[in-house]
Parts: C-alpha cells; sequence; structure tokens
C-alpha cells in the first residue's frame, strides 16, 4: 500500500504566498481523510490513485468548510490588515471548496459531485441550526460536544456507499470514534489558545482530553484488535498514534 501523503499533495494548492501571508489557515482534517484513504484503499474496486484523488478531493473541501469557520462575522469595520486577513479567508475557502469538482471529474468520479454538494449544504444547515441552539442556550456541554462530532462526520457519510458492504460497519463505528477525538482536539486547542496559563484553565484543558479523547481512544484500539486483517491493523494503529501520543504527553505535562 503507497504511503499517506493527502497533506503533501494538498500543499501545490495551499501554498500560495497570498493565502499564507494574509490568512491562518485551520488544522487539517488528517484522521478523518486518512480513514477514508484508508478503507478506500481496502476495496477491490479502486487502486491507490483513485483513493488518493478521492481522499484528496474530501480534504480540500473539508479545508474549505473549515477556512470559513475563522471568517469574524462582526459588522465592526477592523484595521486595513484584519480586514484583508478576513476577505482572503473567504477566498481561500471559496478556492479549497471549489477544486473537488476538478478532481473527481479528472478521476472519473463525477457522481461523487453532487453527493458532496449536497453533504456539504446539510453540513452548512446543521451548522445553522447549532449556532441558533447554542445562542439561546439551548444546549448542555455533552449536546454540544455530540453536535459538533455529527457536524464532523457529515461529509464523510456519504462516502459509504464506495465500500463493500463487509467494510461498512467497521467505517462507520470507526468515522464515529475518529471523529469524536478530532472534535476532542478541537475543543482543547480552543481552550489553551485562551488560556493565560493559569492552572484552573490548564487543569481544565487536562479534564476535558481524559473524559472524551481517552474512551473513543480505548474504544478504537479494542475495535482493532477484534479484527483480523493484520495490514488494516497496522494501518489503524498509526491513524490513532497522534491522538495517543498527545494524550500520553498531555497527562504529565499538564
Amino acid at each position: 500500500m503507497r504511503t499517506y501523503r493527502i497533506p503533501e499533495l494538498a500543499k501545490k494548492y495551499v501554498d500560495y504566498d497570498m493565502i499564507t501571508t494574509h490568512t491562518e489557515l485551520p488544522p487539517f482534517a488528517n484522521a478523518r481523510v486518512r480513514l477514508l484513504y484508508t478503507f478506500l484503499n481496502y476495496q477491490e474496486s479502486f487502486n491507490e490513485v483513485d483513493a488518493e484523488n478521492i481522499a484528496l478531493a474530501v480534504y480540500l473541501v473539508q479545508l474549505g468548510m473549515d477556512t470559513h469557520d475563522l471568517i469574524d462575522a462582526e459588522p465592526v469595520r477592523k484595521v486595513e490588515s484584519r480586514m484583508r486577513s478576513r476577505q482572503l479567508n473567504v477566498l481561500a475557502g471559496d478556492y479549497f471548496s471549489s477544486l473537488f469538482y476538478e478532481l473527481l471529474a479528472s478521476a472519473g468520479r463525477t457522481e461523487l459531485i453532487s453527493e458532496l454538494s449536497a453533504a456539504v449544504c446539510e453540513v452548512n444547515r446543521k451548522k445553522v441550526n447549532l449556532y441558533t441552539k447554542v445562542l439561546q442556550s439551548n444546549l448542555s456541554s455533552e449536546d454540544l460536544f455530540q453536535s459538533q462530532v455529527e457536524l464532523n462526520m457529515e461529509l464523510y457519510l456519504p462516502l459509504s456507499s464506495l465500500l463493500d458492504q463487509s467494510y461498512q460497519h467497521a467505517w462507520l463505528k470507526l468515522l464515529d470514534e475518529v471523529s469524536r477525538c478530532e472534535t476532542a482536539m478541537i475543543q482543547l486547542n480552543n481552550v489553551l489558545a485562551v488560556t493565560s496559563g493559569a492552572a484552573t484553565n490548564i487543569s481544565a484543558a487536562h479534564d476535558l482530553v481524559t473524559a472524551q479523547l481517552q474512551p473513543s481512544l480505548d474504544r478504537i484500539q479494542q475495535f482493532i484488535l477484534d479484527l483480523q486483517d493484520e495490514s488494516l491493523r497496522k494501518e489503524l494503529y498509526e491513524l490513532i498514534e497522534p491522538f495517543v501520543s498527545i494524550l500520553r504527553l498531555s497527562k504529565p505535562a499538564l
């Protein structure tokens, strides 16, 4: 199996001076995309090039949506540099999102264009509903976390149809758990970004990691142990290693 290299392939679309100088791109949804790539590679109907093209297209769609989420919606006029950054976030998000048309068409997967477009619309609809509930204070922290997990899964659910029936249960279960891990890490990074080093804030961040990341990793590891395919087990262990390392290092550090 070819080494996972989607982030490297994406660089030619992402590494433009205007974008990197004036915008702050979001963290890449690497685990979800790598999970997709791994499962596509285990389908007889896909070769490695097909798997890479589809995974790269999804990667760029996700990056486009996440870049749009960074846009400050406040109507107050800002200094010129911040206004330029905001404008470029809009344009960069649009640019990243548009690339999947070309990639999927060149891969001969035009049927996925409409499916991913519909999934993007559904993500945006659910985001609006979630933001409304947050503004109305109608969500507990547990409900908010679960809603964010579902949002992070939404784009990938239509791709289940590409997988053989024998892989779909494993795919959906792992997609759920990996999305939980990435959501926990997003929340952790948000907490740490606004702390000033206060011990109480750092302790809260540690509790967040332990309470949400650890259970998902436990379930993933148990699921991997039950798999019969040794090479698939190896791929999945490599996929979750960044989460395991963060959890391992965060306990003594925090």
